[in-house]
């Protein structure tokens, strides 16, 4: 079974009639998590590193999703296309089984950015997970930076795929879960699609 997580639950009996049986759709029903309200939100000892808490009302739709996430061999991130929706999955991606200090460890999930162009909000993500230094973000596209355009397997740990070409990182992710499922493995996969190639077909 592959999970689907989108935004609005209205959207999820109609996709769930579009992609059949092998697919199951949960919703978040909007944001998942949100900076602390009783205690100050930013540790300004830590790089004014942000805090977040999940939502005292989203705590049952957190435990479905691990709940579920667990059981599926792939999951597709499908949240909105828009900034909003990148932060929903930037959380959602937070709950990954992946370790810094081993990033090629074989149990790891695999997470696929799809629409490769949107790669500095996936290298926010690594940096503040412990990947790299938050301060390389500054390099960002310059000529000797491994922060590229694109994500690079290559030059960046954290990245289990290069990615580019609208429509490329589906098919790779599809493959990683089924190669998983084949061997007997636990790891989930991820991969976030962008509107243009999903509208591509």
């Amino acid at each position: 079974m592959k999970l689907v997580v989108i935004e609005g639950p209205g959207k999820r009996d109609t996709l769930k009639k579009y992609l059949g049986k092998e697919y199951d759709v949960v919703a978040t029903k909007g944001h998942i998590r949100d900076l602390p309200t009783k205690e100050l939100a930013i540790d300004f000892n830590n790089n004014y590193e942000p805090k977040y808490e999940i939502m005292s009302d989203k705590k049952d739709v957190i435990a479905d999703l691990q709940n579920k996430a667990k059981k599926a061999e792939a999951i597709l991130l499908a949240t909105d296309p828009d900034r909003e929706g990148e932060a929903i999955s930037w959380h959602i991606a937070h709950i990954l089984n992946i370790d810094p200090k081993d990033p090629k460890k074989p149990d790891r999930d695999r997470f696929v950015l799809s629409k490769g162009h949107t790669a500095p909000g996936y290298y926010s993500a690594l940096a503040h997970r412990g990947f790299f230094p938050v301060e390389e973000l500054k390099t960002l596209r310059k000529v000797d930076s491994k922060l590229q355009g694109h994500p690079s397997m290559r030059y960046l740990e954290g990245v289990d795929i290069s990615t580019g070409s609208l429509g490329q990182g589906i098919s790779a992710a599809c493959g990683m879960a089924l190669g998983s499922k084949l061997k007997g493995d636990k790891f989930r996969v991820y991969t976030i699609l962008g509107d243009g190639e999903i509208q591509e077909g």
